[in-house]
């Protein structure tokens, strides 16, 4: 599975207790991680709420605290570069 229309909207369709996960910020968000910050990669990516709403689904937002500290990440100008 993916995180695209088609395959979000086929898994909500499953019947009572279906639910997905997704992380809207994705790869971009973690390779933009520093130490010390919590940027969060947003933009327009809010087509996941709208469809939510069509189908009855409920959102459970999760923000994990401290997670850019833990992990060391090597930062390119090639890899950043969006």
């Amino acid at each position: 599975n993916d995180v695209s229309r088609k395959s979000c909207e086929q898994n909500l369709s499953r019947g009572p207790g279906a639910s997905i996960m997704i992380v809207v910020g994705g790869a971009r968000e973690s390779i933009e991680t520093q130490p010390g910050h919590a940027d969060l990669v947003l933009g327009d990516r809010k087509g996941f709420v709208k469809m939510a709403l069509r189908k009855g689904a409920s959102l459970v937002p999760v923000f994990s605290f401290g997670e850019n500290d833990i992990f060391g990440i090597y930062h390119s100008k090639n890899l950043t570069s969006w």
